[in-house]
């Protein structure tokens, strides 16, 4: 276990009324549904890092990124893990999964339609989008 906090990042895409999430395979958070995301590597800048991370998930080219809000979470292992999460509304491409190893499935869904269970980082981010932040 590491002893201080890992850096993620994370993005929320949205097209019009609908969001893309991916549901996860992997621990922590297996079968959760959840945005796209992964870790900041060494040299990066924040916002580059989500959509690097988002268009190597889904295959869609992403415009620019808006940053969104901060997700914290320590998972059930002990890993603490502060995310900046972005949000992207202009991109290029159909969504699918290009990790197999990571999701298991890819949708679009309404606001008001969400499946359940939610990441932690998803849901810090619908909230934030919900109240405008």
């Amino acid at each position: 276990m590491m002893d201080w906090p890992r850096v993620g990042v994370g993005m929320l895409i949205v097209d019009g009324e609908k969001i893309l999430l991916a549901r996860r395979k992997k621990a922590p958070e297996a079968n959760h549904w959840g945005i796209l995301g992964g870790k900041l590597e060494k040299g990066e800048i924040l916002k580059e890092a989500a959509i690097r991370e988002a268009e190597e998930e889904c295959g869609m080219r992403i415009g620019d990124a808006a940053f969104l809000v901060l997700s914290e979470q320590i998972d059930i292992d002990g890993q603490h893990w502060i995310s900046a999460i972005f949000t992207a509304r202009e991109m290029e491409g159909s969504a699918s999964i290009t990790e197999q190893h990571a999701f298991s499935e890819m949708d679009w869904f309404g606001l008001d339609q969400l499946p359940a269970p939610l990441t932690v980082a998803a849901g810090d981010a619908l909230r934030a989008l919900k109240e405008g932040v």
